[in-house]
């Protein structure tokens, strides 16, 4: 064999070794990475997860990342249970129920807050063409929320609470969040509670107009009060801790994104919820954040509480998870 043909067999024999050696990289690498599912119900404010998936940063955490849409809270939070789900993205008070009734449930991260006059996600829509300018017509008239015992059913029952309004005077139905825009154009509803974006494209056709906004009781309204988080079982949590602070770091990835670049995280929102540019161009980001802050999860269990979704009274710390990652004890913000 001559010298040449030697050192091309020389070559075929490395770079084989090379590729085999590359593979093997690969997959030990995907090997490291960890399943995380995560039940999440399809709004706006749930754009932090959609940018950490769309720009890899769960990937960089070291999570092999599976996004679950489900339409519901309490669809959600069965997941979770199920352990179909590791975590789940939803709104605060489906989680804090399912915890009033025995589900080991706890907040690990914060989502996205309301606050007077800084913005404002739940609100009460009423038809255009029903009349009504304030909680005080809606006596006799029908009333849509998402899922009885969630976020906009609460907002419903306490602003008739607070405005002395018997809650047995009004009709309330369930309509998912995408079918409540027909809700009120075929006259099915006269008000619909919901969130952005919903609000919004009701809003923009002109279809209805905001008779009320938040969750809680109106005192409590000018301080920051948690829509949504990410929340898991004690088990998941005890077993996970490292996990929750490398979610953490995605997501706090993800709002400074949002921050940065809006607009950028518009078309992240926009792909994934097949928004309408026009809508895009209107809907206003709510502000997004890892912290939970215990005195709004209390506004929302006293809320809660005062017209009877809750039957016994609860406290925010019960919910609100302290994580030990190997290294210290802090509460997860």
């Amino acid at each position: 064999m001559s010298k040449a043909q030697n050192l091309v067999k020389r070559a075929v024999v490395c770079a084989s070794v090379f590729c085999a050696s590359a593979v093997l990289s690969l997959s030990a690498h995907a090997a490291e990475l960890q399943k995380l599912r995560m039940a999440v119900v399809p709004a706006a404010g749930n754009l932090p997860v959609y940018v950490a998936n769309a720009k890899g940063y769960f990937k960089d955490e070291g999570f092999d990342f599976e996004m679950l849409l489900i339409n519901s809270g309490p669809g959600a939070a069965s997941a979770v249970v199920s352990k179909s789900a590791d975590v789940g993205w939803g709104g605060i008070l489906p989680t804090i129920a399912a915890r009033a009734q025995g589900i080991p449930f706890k907040f690990i991260i914060g989502g996205y807050i309301e606050q007077k006059p800084l913005y404002a996600d739940t609100v009460m829509l009423a038809s255009i063409k029903s009349g009504i300018n304030d909680i005080k017509d809606l006596k006799g008239k029908v009333v849509a929320v998402n899922n009885a015992g969630g976020v906009n059913d609460l907002q419903v029952r306490i602003k008739l609470q607070e405005a002395g309004i018997p809650v047995e005077s009004v009709q309330i139905l369930t309509v998912p969040f995408p079918q409540m825009q027909a809700a009120l154009e075929l006259g099915n509803a006269d008000v619909v509670a919901t969130v952005s974006p919903f609000s919004t494209s009701i809003l923009q056709r002109k279809l209805g107009k905001i008779i009320a906004s938040g969750y809680v009781k109106e005192a409590d309204l000018t301080r920051p009060i948690p829509v949504a988080g990410v929340y898991a079982t004690e088990e998941w949590i005890k077993n996970n801790a490292d996990a929750v602070v490398r979610l953490q770091r995605a997501l706090n990835r993800s709002n400074e994104l949002i921050k940065t670049h809006p607009e950028e995280a518009k078309q992240i929102l926009q792909k994934q919820m097949k928004l309408a540019p026009a809508l895009l161009e209107a809907l206003v980001l709510p502000p997004y954040g890892t912290d939970i802050d215990p005195a709004g999860v209390q506004a929302v269990m006293d809320a809660a509480y005062s017209v009877g979704i809750l039957k016994e009274p609860m406290k925010a710390e019960s919910i609100i998870a302290t994580v030990n990652d190997g290294k210290k004890s802090e509460s997860v913000k």
